[in-house]
């Protein structure tokens, strides 16, 4: 509850006080409130104070454990009517999407693209395979249409794979790479 909900909660505190004929001092409604105020909010108090009134049957303002377990039932009222909405706005969005499926389902037209977009499937796979089936060989070996790679027949790499020997001094190869790049930049002209 912020400053705004004092007048409401002291007024519905007054109220418990004038129906039990209890005299509720100052530093006591204080209490209430300090004890009350960060952990209800004013309309669950208010609904507190009123079933106080409908059930207690001791002359005395009943103490702020007791409330609490009037806003307990206030709050389970409310996660059930809460519940109860999602639930109503649920079914009635099956119901509008069904209807509307059903809808669709009877119309023609529904019932011609539908049979459009089953023709235009079967249709591409068929153009897929016919074009698999005009490619050449190395083709379909790097799709891997043709010779799969075989697993089982992967081999773990050992250090002696992994090791680099070079052929020549690194300079003679960089200098080798450089004139073939060369090269090739004077063949496109660049």
């Amino acid at each position: 509850m912020t400053i705004d909900d004092r007048p409401r909660f002291f007024q519905a505190l007054s109220s418990m006080g004038v129906m039990f004929a209890d005299d509720l001092t100052t530093p006591r409604q204080r209490l209430y409130w300090e004890v009350l105020k960060d952990m209800i909010t004013i309309d669950e108090w208010e609904y507190a104070c009123t079933s106080a009134l409908r059930h207690e049957t001791f002359h005395k303002v009943p103490l702020p454990a007791v409330l609490l377990t009037y806003v307990a039932v206030c709050r389970e009222e409310e996660a059930r009517r809460a519940a109860d909405v999602r639930r109503r706005q649920f079914e009635e969005t099956m119901l509008i999407e069904r209807a509307e499926r059903l809808a669709l389902e009877a119309s023609p037209e529904w019932q011609a693209e539908q049979e459009k977009q089953r023709a235009n499937a079967e249709q591409e796979r068929a153009d897929y395979q016919a074009w698999l089936d005009a490619q050449p060989r190395h083709v379909l070996i790097a799709l891997g249409k043709i010779n799969p790679p075989q697993p089982e027949r992967w081999r773990r790499l050992s250090d002696d794979d992994l090791t680099y020997e070079p052929s020549e001094p690194p300079e003679v190869a960089k200098a080798r790479l450089r004139s073939q790049f060369r090269q090739i930049m004077d063949a496109e002209g660049r």
